[in-house]
């Protein structure tokens, strides 16, 4: 106790001789108080920052890709058609989106009919629909459809996606009505794309030969949605 009672004395007497008044402490005391609070308010501001970041990484999204399932649709000069080529396609695609914990991943790898695959499209709430197909009658090149007065995103990033690789006409996105997986798919974004016309000597052979090139665009199209998010 006598120890501490010195300690003040000499405390108050060096204030003195320094001519430091006690209007001075309050203000240094002050001070500090104030910069502890701006300390406690960035420390806070980054938790809540981080929290946020936390929560956009964490986010997922649901997709589910249905393939063709038109196996009387050859391409011309192989023996393989539309339904062979797509679900190969769709199950390497498939196995890429899989490593990819952002996305739960669903796929028609089983031939079920479009009635079968639009009523599961519509008992899992999905989020990305994507049909896989390739065109025919004479013309050349890719487009993709999505339904009226629905969004035309996935079309769009789709299509981007894949006309990265190669040189044929781009055709571009088009609304259709008639496709009865747009018209009866409940997933909140959905596009069919056709990658090319497997009627055309050169396209059906681009595709056949490039299986892995039509699962990457479409792995591509996917993360480039979910890093816009």
């Amino acid at each position: 106790m006598k120890k501490q009672i010195i300690f003040l004395l000499l405390f108050f007497t060096s204030c003195s001789n320094n001519n430091i008044s006690s209007s001075t402490i309050t203000s240094i005391t002050s001070s500090n108080e104030n910069t502890s609070s701006i300390s406690n308010e960035i420390t806070s501001i980054k938790s809540e920052n981080s929290s946020q970041s936390t929560s956009i990484t964490k986010q997922k999204i649901k997709i589910y890709l249905n393939p063709s399932v038109q196996t009387k649709n050859m391409y011309t000069g192989y023996k393989i058609s539309e339904a062979d080529t797509m679900n190969i396609v769709a199950k390497k695609a498939y196995n890429l989106l899989k490593k990819d914990n952002r996305f739960i991943v669903h796929i028609n790898d089983s031939l079920k009919p479009l009635k079968e695959s639009v009523n599961e499209i519509n008992s899992l709430d999905i989020d990305y629909h994507l049909a896989l197909h390739t065109n025919a009658g004479g013309g050349s090149g890719s487009e993709v459809y999505y339904y009226e007065n629905t969004s035309s995103y996935l079309a769009k990033h789709s299509l981007d996606s894949f006309n990265k690789y190669h040189t044929f006409p781009t055709r571009g996105i088009k609304k259709n009505n008639n496709f009865y997986e747009l018209k009866n798919s409940k997933a909140k974004n959905k596009a069919l794309i056709e990658f090319l016309f497997h009627d055309k000597t050169n396209e059906a052979s681009f595709i056949i030969n490039n299986y892995d090139l039509l699962a990457t665009s479409i792995y591509e199209t996917f993360i480039n949605i979910i890093n816009e998010l």
